[in-house]
């Protein structure tokens, strides 16, 4: 695995900054912002979407670990949100954003940092 630390510490990082950017995405979507709040959706999920790929040769090395799942329930719900966000349906894009799309990668991000802490702790 130390060969992928400088990965494992990037990605960690990034997760952590896609969590607060969904957070964010919910905030502007409450307060009207929608467009920005768009934005910053596109941005996590992208951010989402190269940790997924850095992440297998990791992964595959990794004893047990429930990130399969929680992947592919995460990116159900991203596909989801982006699909309700394309047809404008704002009010349900806040809905999946509160209801599938955060507590998803909240899973998610847990079960990573349950997985790779311990890598870079020490």
């Amino acid at each position: 695995m130390k060969k992928y630390i400088d990965i494992i510490r990037k990605t960690l990082d990034l997760a952590d900054t896609c969590l607060q950017g969904l957070e964010h995405v919910k905030t502007c979507i409450n307060k009207g912002r929608f467009e920005d709040g768009l934005i910053m959706l596109h941005d996590s999920v992208q951010g989402y979407y190269h940790m997924e790929k850095a992440l297998v040769p990791v992964l595959a090395k990794l004893p047990d670990n429930g990130m399969s799942p929680l992947s592919e329930a995460l990116r159900n719900a991203l596909d989801a949100v982006i699909s309700i966000q394309e047809r404008g349906e704002r009010a349900k894009v806040l809905e999946l954003m509160q209801f599938s799309v955060v507590p998803a990668y909240k899973k998610w991000h847990t079960e990573l940092n349950r997985c790779l802490r311990p890598y870079v702790a020490s």
